[in-house]
């Protein structure tokens, strides 16, 4: 994912996964258009996070696995730019069918807690 879009953190493996940081600024190209006069970050753009941090993992771990779906995907929060969070997978191991997913803000001043969570489906290959 380029920084127009959004930019890229950092990345820390996991005993059973990985987590990553996420930032979206006013000028992301997520941003626009969505909406005027009130920057939402769209869920789309939280979800391709997401698909990032299993593509960051796969690399890092000489797997061939991808995002294959999303189920029980819950939004607690409505985000507005500037915003930087995290992405946190658990569950990431060689065959497994799925792997939980939690996003959290990052920042002072922000509430801990995960304000999306979810299911990623997972493909893996050879």
């Amino acid at each position: 994912m380029t920084d127009t879009w959004a930019r890229f953190v950092d990345y820390a493996a996991l005993a059973s996964g990985a987590e990553a940081g996420f930032a979206i600024d006013p000028a992301s190209r997520w941003v626009e258009g969505h909406f005027p006069g009130d920057p939402t970050v769209p869920a789309l753009a939280m979800l391709a996070c997401v698909q990032d941090v299993v593509a960051r993992w796969a690399r890092a771990n000489g797997h061939d696995v991808r995002l294959n779906g999303l189920h029980k995907v819950r939004f607690r929060k409505k985000l507005s730019p500037p915003v930087e969070f995290g992405v946190r997978l658990e569950g990431l191991r060689p065959g497994t069918p799925d792997a939980r997913f939690d996003l959290v803000l990052r920042g002072a001043g922000d509430a801990s807690g995960s304000f999306c969570s979810g299911s990623a489906a997972l493909e893996w290959r050879s």
